[in-house]
């Protein structure tokens, strides 16, 4: 778990992305808040389960098993190939 906290970032909320986020058309506040912090900081994905929140973002929301079973398969005992299981 130490790696993917080494290899991830969280970032910051300022006045100014307050106020970009209720011009954008998220109907939930915090989605558009999330949606504009991701795109000032250049992000790849915006990581949620609520995936559905995002259909309108500039950055593209993926879900924590997505996320894990792409970037660390190694680390959680998933081959990077295979998709994930549902069930």
């Amino acid at each position: 778990m130490m790696k993917v906290l080494i290899d991830t970032n969280v970032t910051d909320v300022g006045k100014n992305d307050l106020l970009h986020a209720m011009e954008l058309d998220i109907t939930d506040f915090e989605d558009a808040l999330a949606s504009v912090c991701a795109k000032r900081v250049n992000a790849d994905y915006i990581l949620t389960r609520d995936i559905k929140g995002f259909l309108s973002s500039a950055v593209p929301p993926i879900t924590p098993e997505n996320f894990l079973n792409r970037f660390f398969p190694v680390v959680f005992g998933r081959n990077a190939e295979a998709p994930p299981t549902v069930g």
